[in-house]
């Protein structure tokens, strides 16, 4: 949230010093640049990692815990989900106040779209990292993460989320994708996570 607060100031005071760079900004110049801006904010992979250290590693020894990996999934994906959604509540917040710093309406139909945007794409992310976490489990005894698969598939989400600022799609294709991901990803964890965490979820 600081570091949120940080560059709205910084971005308002640019466009308010800079009024000549700020004529083209509006609410769809920033849809390229969110996926990956969101992607680093969010908390997912570093909820994962502590419950791990502080909760999981003893448990996961019991048969009993690893067979309710559903059911504690769902809470946590809850609990990561709400974190999310207030950061990228947040960051929506920040873009409206830069982008009526350069001179435009704050509650025009232009930000709809990039509020749920980002709304859309901090649920992919909590449901990303913690079914990552449940299917992969990647943390070992020795504090360290060795699952190579778990870091191939974080890093070409990471190198989509990159590759989105060079594509120039339209706002509401944007949007619609976001939305498509984040429902089927969610519907997909809570279909596998039942079925295979018993198995996934452990100690390695």
């Amino acid at each position: 949230m600081t570091l949120i607060g940080g560059l709205t100031a910084a971005g308002a005071a640019f466009v308010l010093f800079f009024p000549q760079w700020a004529g083209g900004l509006h609410g769809e110049a920033l849809f390229p640049y969110m996926p990956i801006a969101l992607y680093f904010l969010s908390t997912g992979e570093r909820a994962c990692r502590a419950m791990f250290y502080n909760c999981d590693l003893s448990l996961l020894r019991y048969s009993f815990y690893r067979n309710a990996a559903g059911r504690h999934f769902r809470i946590r994906l809850l609990r990561i989900a709400a974190l999310n959604l207030a950061v990228a509540a947040a960051f929506g917040i920040g873009s409206a106040i830069v982008i009526a710093a350069a001179g435009r309406t704050v509650w025009s139909a232009e930000l709809l779209l990039p509020w749920i945007y980002a709304l859309a794409l901090s649920v992919f992310f909590s449901v990303h990292h913690l079914f990552m976490y449940y299917i992969f489990q990647p943390y070992s005894t020795e504090l360290n993460s060795k699952n190579p698969l778990y870091h191939a598939t974080n890093t070409l989400v990471s190198l989509v989320c990159g590759i989105s600022i060079a594509v120039r799609a339209a706002a509401p294709a944007y949007t619609a994708a976001a939305l498509l991901l984040a429902l089927a990803y969610l519907g997909i964890a809570l279909v596998l996570v039942p079925k295979l965490g018993r198995y996934t979820f452990r100690v390695k």
